[in-house]
């Protein structure tokens, strides 16, 4: 993703035809990155799979409303996210998997304080490459998740 902010907005013959793609594609890792990581969790600690697979079929919602052009797409995107960021509280709470609880606080702060448009904190920095910094730790938190 990090490659593709440097096409987009250092190449500018380019970059405006590049940055729809690029939207979408941080959009769609946005709805599918943190659903199939609960997912995974929920299967690692015995859950049904039918439970287990509803993470994973929520985030239709947010993508349907993405093609309609949907306003609504931001909000249940963030309920989506919300909602499986509770099922990894849960799940690392209860099984002392601290790597789990700090995925779910670095994904919380990179997600909901962050973001990923215009600039973060009052600063010069782009918010985009402070997201992309702290997905960085979302996604070794993830691998350590998933592996303990």
């Amino acid at each position: 993703m990090k490659i593709g902010n440097v096409c987009v907005t250092g190449n500018p013959e380019f970059g405006s035809k590049l940055k729809g793609v690029y939207g979408h594609t941080l959009f769609l890792s946005k709805c599918f990155g943190l659903p199939c990581i609960a997912t995974q969790i929920c299967l690692n600690y015995g859950i049904q799979k039918e439970v287990a697979y509803l993470h994973l079929g929520f985030t239709a919602l947010p993508i349907i409303a993405h093609l309609f052009k949907d306003r609504s797409k931001k909000n249940l995107l963030d309920g989506v996210i919300f909602s499986n960021l509770i099922s990894v509280a849960y799940f690392s709470y209860v099984n002392a998997n601290y790597y789990g609880i700090a995925m779910l606080v670095s994904y919380s702060v990179n997600h909901f304080m962050i973001g990923t448009d215009g600039t973060a904190f009052d600063t010069s920095i782009p918010s985009l490459d402070l997201f992309m910094y702290g997905l960085s730790f979302f996604n070794f938190f993830a691998i350590k998740t998933l592996s303990d």
